[in-house]
Parts: structure tokens; sequence; C-alpha cells
């Protein structure tokens, strides 16, 4: 499913359970909490990477901003999680963790689904 995130379109493959049709739905949003991403130092643990580019300490946690050729994306990860501005990092998440909206009137559609899931 190709989507917008923050209004940059970025491809990310997963299947979708839905109750209806989606693919109706022009440009759907897909929603997320920052604390589903794991962020990774080396970048050969996922194929998703980016270049992290902010890392804000918030208590125990730290606010990590990942800038990527399509836009941005920000996880919460645990604060003792070696990472350093600007290097390049990989990162993954919970596939069935992601919810799909309808960008007009913000309605959940779906939630995502693991591709090792049969669902």
């Amino acid at each position: 499913m190709t989507t917008h995130v923050a209004s940059t379109p970025m491809q990310f493959d997963f299947s979708v359970n839905a109750a209806s049709d989606i693919s109706q739905y022009d440009e759907p949003i897909i929603g997320f909490r920052t604390e589903i991403i794991d962020v990774y130092a080396d970048t050969e643990e996922d194929d998703h990477t980016g270049d992290l580019s902010l890392v804000e300490r918030i208590g125990d946690r730290v606010l990590a901003t990942i800038d990527r050729p399509s836009g941005e994306i920000r996880a919460t990860v645990p604060a003792n999680n070696a990472l350093d501005e600007g290097n390049a990092i990989s990162f993954s998440f919970d596939y069935s963790e992601l919810h799909v909206f309808d960008d007009q009137t913000e309605e959940a559609l779906a939630r995502g689904t693991n591709p090792s899931s049969d669902v």
C-alpha cells in the first residue's frame, strides 16, 4: 500500500484486515503510535532505513526523528538505546499496529496485518 505520512508519499507493503474494500480511497492515511517502532543502530537489521536526524531525551525515553527520502518518521525508544544523531539506522514495526484512516473523514477503515499472518 502506498500512502501518505505527514503529506509525503511513503511505500509500505502490508495487508489490511478491513470490513470493506478500502481500494476506493485515493489517499488513505496510515496512523501508528511512535512506541511501536523499533530502531536499530545497525542498518542491516531491517529493510526500512533512514538517517537519525534528531534525538530528544524525554525522561526514560528518547524521541528519535528518522529522515527518509520519502519523509520523516518519529519513534519513541528506551533512553538506553545507543543512537547517535547523524548516523544511518534501520527500523521495524509490528504491521498489525498500523491503522488506516479515510483522509477526508478521518474514519478508521482498517488495521494492518503482519506479512506472515494468514488473516
